[in-house]
């Protein structure tokens, strides 16, 4: 009889921590795909933005999130994107948090902890066909792997075909600890 409940105890207990176990890589999983939502929604209301109304992206980060002032901090933020100076706000929010670096030329940068890759890109490529019926520019997408990054993103092109600004969406192949998930780049051509 003990043997029993023993038996009986050790599988309710084995398989409430499987399922437990389950619904929070479930839960997890989920948290990083909606942050990944959020991550081009933000990008696209704030760096986006920059497009049509230059200076916007600034002065709206600077009305919603902290600007960073530790020049050390910063330096986490501004070398991975070839910056020797800059701007950098964060925004925390429960379902993530994430860091926006601005330099010269108008370029922004976005910076995700958490992200799911798949969600992140297919969200950017939603944001694509938007951004294609509504700008008075041709957009042209693009998607690429390498051996660390996946990366996709789209280009918009003025009336000789010449690139105005590139948004790339990457994603690490393998993430490192402490290392963003995801990142979101607009660049201006030069």
């Amino acid at each position: 009889m003990f043997k029993q409940q023993t038996r009986a105890s050790f599988l309710v207990l084995f398989f409430s921590s499987y399922f437990s176990a389950a619904v929070a890589a479930d839960e997890n999983r989920t948290a990083r795909i909606e942050s990944a939502q959020i991550a081009v929604r933000l990008f696209s209301r704030t760096c986006f933005a920059e497009i049509i109304t230059p200076n916007s992206a600034a002065n709206t980060l600077n009305q919603l999130f902290e600007r960073m002032t530790d020049e050390s901090r910063k330096r986490y933020f501004l070398e991975p994107v070839g910056l020797d100076d800059g701007e950098v706000w964060l925004a925390q929010f429960p379902k993530g948090s994430f860091a926006f670096v601005m330099g010269n030329q108008r370029n922004c940068h976005l910076f995700a902890q958490k992200a799911d890759p798949a969600a992140l890109h297919r969200e950017l490529a939603t944001f694509a066909d938007r951004a294609k019926q509504s700008l008075p520019f041709e957009v042209m997408q693009r998607i690429a792997e390498g051996d660390y990054v996946a990366s996709s993103g789209f280009e918009l092109l003025g009336k000789s075909g010449q690139t105005l600004f590139s948004v790339v969406a990457s994603t690490p192949i393998e993430v490192k600890p402490n290392a963003p998930e995801a990142w979101i780049t607009m660049a201006t051509a030069r």
